[in-house]
């Protein structure tokens, strides 16, 4: 059974053009912060590299703008929703499939195995913490599969909403990490 409001591919993967534009670019900030940067920049950030490993990001924002306002029109105007997609038109289904084949491997080699072991050695700390027993293997399975449930059944919406959710906790929690530091710091002779 289809979800309720759920009957097509369009309300699947763009939620029915439904969602606003402040959940739209909540999202679009969301999915660019995660466990990695907790765990793996502050890291990075504390080493030799210091803050420039981040910047990045910062081009990331570059970039949005450019895109919005030179290729967005584009988009619109022709109905292009997908990068595949604009190949696909542009060159042909060929360029489209491998785009899609690399970018699903690239996604789960470079990217999702590094998101889910560090949100995983977070959900394993808290659950030692607080006298539950359970192997990181089984946290890897629960993150993944929560995940995966989530966005298999609720579509892009569900992952707009979940992003909200997600990342908000992130920016609070980031933000309360970086209150105690300071407070650690000035405290330190």
């Amino acid at each position: 059974k289809k979800p309720e409001g759920e009957e097509n591919a369009e309300d699947y993967f763009l939620a029915g053009r439904g969602l606003s534009w402040w959940l739209i670019g909540f999202s679009l900030i969301a999915a660019n912060i995660s466990a990695e940067q907790f765990v793996g920049m502050s890291g990075q950030g504390a080493g030799l590299e210091g803050i420039s490993c981040a910047s990045w990001e910062w081009i990331a924002a570059i970039t949005l703008v450019v895109v919005a306002f030179c290729m967005l029109p584009y988009f619109l105007k022709t109905g292009i929703t997908t990068m595949p997609e604009f190949l696909e038109v542009r060159y042909n289904h060929v360029a489209r499939t491998l785009m899609t084949i690399s970018m699903i491997g690239i996604l789960i080699v470079a990217s999702l195995i590094g998101v889910t072991y560090a949100g995983s050695l977070v959900m394993f700390q808290l659950f030692n913490a607080f006298g539950v027993t359970i192997d990181f293997t089984t946290c890897c399975i629960i993150m993944s599969v929560i995940a995966g449930a989530y966005v298999l059944f609720g579509g892009l919406k569900a992952c707009a909403w979940a992003d909200l959710i997600q990342g908000a906790a992130l920016i609070v929690g980031g933000g309360v990490i970086a209150y105690f530091a300071i407070k650690y710091l000035g405290e330190t002779p």
